[in-house]
């Protein structure tokens, strides 16, 4: 249950957070440096560098829609409502194709909003897309690519690099 370890091989402290908040704490100096998803990162519009892809956790931020519904392609959804728990990058992304798509924020169980008329297709995270299929749900389009990815404070490496590079 303790949300933090000590690596004394190193001396740095673990910290175990929430995934959300990964970004937002790295890009106010909280931490120096974080493993975050990507999709992460960009859905909290953080202020982070990203320093390498991990190669692990690798998902997609993907759009689907009612397997047997007559949506086919992105378009479609211009005027109508996509439940997401993305729902800065999946507005950004409808703008980006030049639809006025509304965004129903959701937290969890994204998959059931169309079943429950409460959206006409969702943007969730896709690993294998078992889910979506056993919701009854097909992907039509992906928003973007995300994985495990090492982040600093834009701030902290520029100091950094300044101060070594002034020596």
């Amino acid at each position: 249950r303790a949300l933090h370890a000590h690596c004394s091989r190193w001396d740095i402290e673990v910290l175990f957070a929430r995934a959300d908040d990964i970004p937002a704490w790295t890009a106010d100096g909280a931490v120096d440096a974080a493993v975050a998803g990507r999709d992460q990162i960009i859905e909290a519009a953080a202020e982070v560098d990203e320093l390498v892809p991990l190669g692990f956790g690798r998902c997609a931020l993907e759009v689907a829609v009612p397997a047997a519904g007559a949506i086919a392609e992105v378009g479609a959804l211009d005027g109508g409502r996509v439940a997401t728990a993305h729902p800065r990058t999946a507005a950004a992304f409808f703008a980006a194709e030049g639809l006025a798509v509304e965004t129903v924020p959701i937290r969890g169980s994204v998959e059931l909003a169309p079943r429950l008329d409460a959206a006409d297709g969702i943007v969730d995270l896709v690993s294998s897309g078992d889910t979506l299929r056993q919701n009854g749900l097909r992907s039509i389009a992906t928003v973007l690519e995300s994985e495990a990815t090492l982040v600093a404070r834009r701030e902290d490496l520029v100091l950094e690099t300044t101060v070594q590079g002034d020596d």
